[in-house]
C-alpha cells in the first residue's frame, strides 16, 4: 500500500482530472500494483520495478474518458451482483478467472499451469467473461 501511495504522489501530475474518475485511477493503480508483485513473486528476474518506463507502462492506469465514472457507493452495492454471478459460471470459467484476475496470470502462464494451448485459455476467458456479463446484466 505504501508503494501504491507512493506512485501516487510522484505521478499525480499524470492524472487527468477532466477524463478520470480518481477512485478508478487509484484502484487501477493498486490493482496493477498487486499483480505486479504476484508476477515478480514468480519471476524475480523481470526488469526494474522503480524505473520510471516500467512504472509508466506497467502500474499506471490508461483509462477511457468514453468509460462512465464508478464512484465508491456505486461500486460496494455492485460486489454482491458479482459475487452471484461468479458463482453462476461453470467451475472452469470460475478458474480461469481466479487465475487471471486473482492469481494475476497471463493468458500463457494459465496455459502452461493447466497444459492447455493458449487458444483454449483464451477462448475460456472469453466466454466466462461473456457469461458474467450477461449474468450481471439479468441481475441488474
Amino acid at each position: 500500500m505504501e508503494e501504491v501511495f507512493d506512485i501516487v504522489w510522484n505521478k499525480a501530475s499524470m492524472y487527468d482530472s477532466n477524463s478520470e474518475n480518481p477512485f478508478v485511477w487509484l484502484i487501477s493503480i493498486s490493482r496493477n500494483k498487486a499483480v505486479d508483485y504476484l508476477r515478480r513473486e514468480r519471476d524475480p528476474e523481470n526488469t526494474d520495478p522503480y524505473s520510471d518506463d516500467y512504472e509508466n507502462y506497467f502500474i499506471l492506469p490508461r483509462i477511457s474518458n468514453q468509460i462512465d465514472p464508478l464512484n465508491l457507493e456505486i461500486a460496494l452495492s455492485l460486489n454482491k451482483n458479482i459475487e452471484e454471478s461468479l458463482v453462476t459460471l461453470t467451475n472452469a470459467q470460475q478458474y480461469v478467472i481466479y487465475l487471471a484476475f486473482y492469481e494475476g496470470l497471463s493468458q500463457s502462464e494459465i496455459s502452461k499451469r493447466l497444459n492447455i494451448p493458449i487458444s483454449t485459455v483464451k477462448s475460456k476467458v472469453k466466454q466466462a467473461l461473456v457469461a458474467l456479463k450477461e449474468n450481471l446484466v439479468q441481475g441488474g
